[in-house]
């Protein structure tokens, strides 16, 4: 059935669009710990890193040890990567021929190194260029007689594969492959200083697959950005009204101590508004209070109403979120944050 709207409803839409459209939301960063995407790789953490089969397989097996090597757990390396010269000494002396389909062999340089798991891998890229053109305006010393012209370019883009494998050099058994792929392109014209080269295509998209292959390997940082609630139609007390504004003109500068401060202070003297209670319990969540945040979350939860219309119009436009569906978005994520707070303390064995 169609929908109908009512003649209240034309006049007060356009009004109430005009104030969306006149202020964004405002934001908090908060960084998250993400637990690895891969278990697996976590089992093993003294670790040896052979030559990857490519083109520039020295750069690459450089890079790939370099992104184990700086993965991090409160200041503390969580890999120990065998240096490069001792395997290059040991195999010369151990005139060792390294062969991945023979796991007798990984499991006696295992041995040999010291590593429960080595690193090995291969990539392939294919190169393409198409021809194109662009237009371009010249005009006179004294801006004047303009005329367009074209300029042949070339759209050069590099299509990559690597694929990590970490073999247990206490059974000979691949733990973990994974095949990651990207695509980087970049345009240059005739009239271009400066030329890009397939070399540094090829860089930029491993760059791109290192970053990918760094989330299965380790924990790592992810940035959220939180939306915090502004209205307060549901606060008589005028000083509450304030500090919920203060709250959000210290959040705006990044000053977030003096606005979870700010909404403290406004929830104490109006316990049941519910802008300074979604926003002080986003502070909870941001330190990682967890169980503090969802409880107060699901509080909310409780007494907000259904979204009507003017809640569904925000949700439509996402100008502006309605605050039933922010504060559910707030409940399912913080249930997300304490699971994968139990999968990062089984993950580093806490």
């Amino acid at each position: 059935m169609p929908k109908i709207i009512t003649g209240v409803e034309r006049i007060l839409i356009p009004a109430l669009f005009l104030g969306l459209i006149s202020g964004c939301a405002v934001k908090m960063n908060a960084a998250v710990t993400m637990p690895a995407n891969e278990s697996s790789i976590l089992r093993y953490r003294t670790v040896a890193v052979f030559p990857f089969k490519s083109r520039n397989g020295v750069d690459y097996t450089s890079k790939f040890e370099a992104v184990l090597a700086s993965a991090k757990e409160n200041g503390k390396n969580i890999f120990t990567v065998v240096d490069r010269e001792n395997i290059d000494k040991i195999m010369k002396e151990q005139q060792f021929q390294m062969s991945v389909s023979d796991p007798d062999s990984m499991v006696e340089m295992g041995r040999l190194l010291g590593a429960e798991a080595m690193w090995t891998g291969s990539s392939d890229s294919s190169y393409s260029e198409a021809g194109y053109t662009e237009k371009r305006t010249r005009c006179g010393s004294n801006g004047k007689s303009c005329y367009d012209y074209t300029v042949n370019c070339v759209k050069k883009s590099v299509s990559m594969d690597l694929t990590p494998k970490l073999i247990s050099t206490s059974t000979g058994m691949v733990v973990y492959s994974s095949r990651i792929s990207e695509t980087v392109s970049a345009g240059v014209c005739s009239d271009d200083s400066r030329q890009v080269t397939r070399n540094e295509l090829e860089f930029a998209a491993l760059e791109k697959i290192l970053a990918s292959f760094r989330q299965d390997a380790a924990p790592y940082d992810k940035n959220v950005y939180l939306e915090l609630m502004s209205g307060a139609g549901d606060i008589s007390d005028k000083d509450s009204k304030k500090l919920l504004n203060d709250g959000l003109g210290f959040a705006k500068d990044k000053r977030l101590d003096r606005a979870c401060d700010a909404w403290k202070k406004a929830l104490e003297k109006s316990p049941e508004a519910v802008s300074p209670a979604y926003n002080y319990a986003l502070c909870l969540e941001i330190k990682g209070d967890y169980e503090g945040a969802l409880k107060s979350f699901e509080k909310l939860e409780a007494v907000i109403p259904p979204s009507g219309f003017f809640d569904r119009f925000l949700d439509m436009f996402s100008l502006k979120s309605s605050r039933s569906r922010l504060v559910k978005e707030a409940v399912d994520r913080n249930k997300k944050n304490l699971e994968n707070r139990e999968r990062l303390k089984a993950q580093m064995g806490k």
